[in-house]
């Protein structure tokens, strides 16, 4: 009796007071699931990721759940009277924090604005791999003793390599969740939509669709957490006489298409699983040498 009852995301929930006396709040939703939804994100199969600190995908299932694949988590999206929706969700920990890392830690840049200039200086990570587990791993591997690492350093190892790297390290823990995700989609996943701050940086975004293999869709609204709240909330509010009416809000700022030959991108794929592979259980007494 102490806790909340449970309600539909959309409703009334109460009315604003003071200044805001009277408005009503007609939509609560998770932060991802609202991501998903300002994505467009409506239809079974609809897929995006956000690019913060972190990365999070979900995966819309359609109005059942299904057995998450060993790694990831089924959720609720959202509902709406007698709708309701699931989610498989994948969570990577660090996504733009290891690009902060750059800057703050290694100082290899003034400001984060430069990263994605000096990573193009590179063109090729020249087969230095970054497993970017500087809190552990997330999704799909939930290993807290795994630790960050950096590999394939040689004496013509730059800072453009090294930028070059911790990007392609990003885009590759998408792909993990990616591909964990692609043995419970409800249909193949032909393409992705993706927001966030981070994803404003042009060339993680070209990186992420070669690596998947995808076209990456970036929204031209990056905050798509707080348009999908307004848009469920509009919705509920009868502002939208119908779904199509809301489109416009999700418009796509750019298209980033695959470019790279199937055989580089399973080298590099190989790569980073061996790269993933020596980055984990490095905390645990039992990899430790005798």
């Amino acid at each position: 009796s102490i806790l909340p009852e449970v309600h539909p995301s959309a409703g009334l929930f109460a009315r604003g007071e003071g200044f805001w006396e009277g408005i009503p709040i007609l939509a609560v939703l998770g932060d991802q699931q609202a991501s998903l939804y300002g994505q467009l994100g409506w239809e079974r199969g609809s897929l995006k990721t956000t690019y913060g600190t972190g990365a999070f995908s979900l995966l819309h299932l359609g109005a059942a759940p299904l057995p998450p694949p060993k790694g990831l988590l089924v959720s609720a999206g959202w509902s709406r009277g007698e709708e309701r929706s699931y989610v498989l969700e994948g969570s990577v920990f660090v996504a733009g924090a290891a690009v902060q890392w750059l800057v703050e830690g290694l100082g290899i840049a003034s400001h984060l604005g430069q990263i994605e200039a000096l990573a193009r200086q590179a063109g090729e990570s020249e087969g230095l791999v970054f497993v970017p587990a500087l809190t552990g791993l997330g999704s799909p591997y939930w290993d807290p003793s795994a630790e960050g690492l950096l590999i394939g350093i040689t004496r013509k190892t730059r800072p453009a390599q090294i930028a070059r790297a911790v990007l392609e390290g990003i885009a590759h823990q998408v792909c993990d969740v990616l591909e964990a995700m692609a043995e419970t989609s409800p249909s193949p996943i032909l393409s992705m939509r993706a927001d966030g701050g981070a994803a404003q940086n042009d060339l993680l975004l070209q990186i992420q669709a070669d690596l998947l293999g995808l076209p990456v869709a970036r929204s031209r609204n990056r905050e798509s957490t707080a348009l999908g709240a307004a848009l469920l909330a509009g919705q509920e509010a009868g502002f939208y006489a119908t779904p199509e009416e809301r489109i416009p809000f999700g418009e796509v700022d750019r298209t980033f298409l695959p470019t790279l030959a199937p055989s580089e991108r399973e080298r590099k794929r190989a790569e980073w699983r061996r790269g993933v592979f020596r980055a984990r259980g490095w905390r645990r007494e039992e990899t430790q040498p005798s």
